[in-house]
């Protein structure tokens, strides 16, 4: 097959969805598979040449734009994994041309046909109401989807598409050693205000005598959140590290006594998948993906109450026998649902089937 694969790329942007593009372009190709990468930019459009095995194109970050180039590769099919941004148009766009198209749902507000961020004050207000009627109107792009594939089983069959897949997430498992001086647990996200990093700062303060640091990772993507960089606002057991890459993600994760979780539900979150690669349980203050936490046993969701979050996180800290159970059943079940061959073998199978039925 040939294959064009549309997302951000993670040459410009280093998230959840453009690491799992990377490795299912990696893994397409291994297996046989002409691969092009589609990476709309919201930067000036720039070739990167020889860093990726799979042939790259940067494009305007705007559907006809993309629409465009995609056209211009003549593919068998489409895999779009950009959320619903000009989605309508690009679809409808390929449905003319006789395109298979493949959706990709990473998050949650991909299958909610009113969609948009919170926003505060009157300009805020107005920017938001501008965005759920753009996520209402793109919404209609999936009358010209041929298959759907979901990273969270609680997200199937919330649209209109026939065909869909649960197709789990992957993770690299490689570490790169990170030495910290004293037991730990660690939070891992972007910060901005869907991830609620001012709980696990709540978290720090109220477990401050047991003798643990709390880390965080990630870049701060919101400036109401500067305050983290300033040690003398926060409790001495604190500490935030800024931006880090996976490899060295999945060392502090080895080395932590648990993973912990503050975000909004938003679509699986890679980091639960690199904590239990490494063997460590989570701590999520209010979100269990696909149910595995309680279903599998691989920790705890407080259910967005802050008395039994605290109550978890201090259970995970102070018996050691559950924390390793724990953090063994998650290693066990993070190896047999969420390889990277897995993924690749799942995302082949939905393409080749789409394709069949055309």
């Amino acid at each position: 097959m040939k294959i064009v694969i549309v997302n951000q790329h993670v040459s410009d942007v280093i998230g959840g969805s453009e690491i799992q593009c990377d490795l299912i372009s990696r893994e397409l190709l291994s297996r046989g598979h002409e691969v092009v990468y589609v990476a709309p930019t919201k930067s000036e459009p720039q070739q990167v040449v020889g860093e990726y095995p799979y042939s790259l194109c940067s494009v305007n970050y705007d559907a006809k734009s993309i629409s465009l180039e995609v056209l211009s590769h003549q593919p068998d099919i489409v895999y779009w994994r950009l959320n619903k941004h000009g989605f309508r148009h690009f679809a409808k766009k390929m449905y003319d041309h006789a395109i298979p198209l493949v959706f990709a749902v990473s998050h949650v507000n991909d299958v909610t046909p009113w969609s948009a961020k919170p926003a505060f004050g009157v300009k805020g207000r107005v920017r938001m109401l501008y965005w759920l009627i753009k996520s209402r109107y793109n919404h209609g792009g999936f009358k010209y989807v041929d298959s759907l594939t979901t990273l969270n089983q609680d997200l199937k069959d919330k649209v209109k598409v026939r065909y869909q897949y649960h197709v789990p997430n992957a993770m690299v498992e490689e570490v790169e050693g990170v030495v910290w001086p004293r037991p730990y647990c660690i939070w891992i996200s972007s910060i901005k205000k869907s991830k609620r990093p001012e709980v696990y700062v709540d978290l720090a303060k109220k477990l401050s005598g047991l003798g643990i640091d709390f880390l965080m990772v990630g870049p701060i993507q919101d400036d109401d959140y500067l305050w983290l960089e300033e040690k003398s606002k926060l409790p001495e057991n604190f500490h935030f590290l800024g931006a880090m890459t996976v490899k060295q993600v999945n060392g502090l994760l080895a080395e932590s006594l648990f993973h912990v979780h503050t975000c909004m539900p938003e679509g699986f979150g890679n980091v639960f998948i690199q904590a239990w690669l490494q063997g460590k349980a989570s701590v999520s203050f209010g979100y269990d993906p696909s149910g595995y936490l309680a279903s599998h046993e691989l920790g705890f969701d407080a259910n967005e109450d802050f008395n039994v979050f605290c109550e978890k996180a201090k259970l995970l800290i102070t018996d050691v026998n559950l924390r390793d159970q724990a953090g063994s059943r998650a290693k066990n079940f993070a190896k047999e649902n969420f390889s990277v061959a897995k993924l690749g073998a799942n995302v082949e199978r939905v393409l080749l089937e789409t394709l069949e039925r055309k």
